[in-house]
């Protein structure tokens, strides 16, 4: 670290030092431009056309999908219920067809 870092030493003050630090512009007041009026100017938005036409996708893709999962899940409780219901079926014709007790005759020709 050199002594170019260090804050000055001795008897200078900003006055005499004034060709050393630069000068910025004086800050401006926000909504204040010299008028008549004293209603601070409205801006525009922060965010440009890009950020938020990407704003506006992310929301749109947002809402889409959870409309498809939402249509998904319906389809999939249908598919089931439909499982369920030809399961049953399946099983009734077992039972049926275990309980049947064939009888055989015979015909004569």
């Amino acid at each position: 670290m050199s002594d170019d870092d260090a804050p000055p030493t001795g008897k200078s003050t900003p006055q005499t030092m004034e060709g050393t630090y630069p000068r910025y512009a004086q800050t401006p007041m926000p909504g204040y431009d010299g008028d008549t009026d004293s209603e601070p100017d409205i801006e525009g938005s922060k965010f440009g056309l890009i950020p938020n036409a990407m704003i506006c996708v992310l929301v749109a893709i947002m809402a889409v999908h959870m409309w498809t999962v939402w249509t998904m899940r319906a389809d999939v409780n249908i598919l089931l219920a439909y499982q369920k219901e030809h399961a049953q079926q399946y099983k009734h014709i077992i039972e049926l067809l275990q309980n049947m007790k064939p009888q055989f005759q015979i015909i004569p020709a």
